[in-house]
This record gives C-alpha cells, sequence and structure tokens, in this order.
C-alpha cells in the first residue's frame, strides 16, 4: 500500500505496470519530455506517475517493487501529498 495522505512518509510496495510511455510532450518544457508510468498496487490503488526525466519503471505486464517518498505540500487537486517514486534496486532487500 502507498500512503499519500502524510508528509515525509517512506512506502515501499510490488506493483504491477499497466502502461509506461517515455517521449510525452512537456508544455512547460518542450526540451525536457516526461515519461509516463500507471501502474496498480496490490491493494488495487491505481496510480499515475509523471517523471521528469523521461523515465519509466519497466514495460507493462511488469512487476517491480518502488520506494514512495511523500513531501510536505499538498497537491490541490487530489488532496494527497507530492511524492517521488524511485524503482527499488533487484538487490535492496538482500543487502545486509
Amino acid at each position: 500500500m502507498i500512503q499519500l495522505d502524510q508528509p515525509n512518509v517512506t512506502s515501499i510496495c510490488k506493483v504491477l505496470i499497466i502502461e509506461s510511455v517515455k517521449d510525452l510532450p512537456n508544455s512547460s518544457a518542450p526540451e525536457k519530455p516526461l515519461g509516463l508510468t500507471k501502474f496498480m498496487t496490490q491493494d488495487k490503488q491505481e496510480h499515475v506517475y509523471f517523471s521528469n526525466t523521461n523515465s519509466v519503471f519497466g514495460k507493462e505486464g511488469d512487476i517491480v517493487e518502488v520506494i514512495v517518498r511523500t513531501q510536505e505540500n499538498v497537491n490541490p487537486k487530489t488532496g494527497n501529498h507530492y511524492y517521488t517514486i524511485v524503482p527499488a534496486p533487484a538487490d535492496f532487500f538482500l543487502a545486509a
């Protein structure tokens, strides 16, 4: 489960990628295309994440682990805190 309603919270979860697209037009910075990853958590929450580095977490159908960190400020459209997501490295849980 990803918790987005509290500031400064880290969540780690396994997600199913529903869609991933690179090179989407970025209206605020046309020279910097966006990456889009749509995914679903195990508790059936659907999320959309835009990457300003034009990266995605995998391809449609992949199951990956992600680390989500909420920020202080709240998104006025959703009421949730803004957040960042990174894919967990393959050996994340094996490291000592």
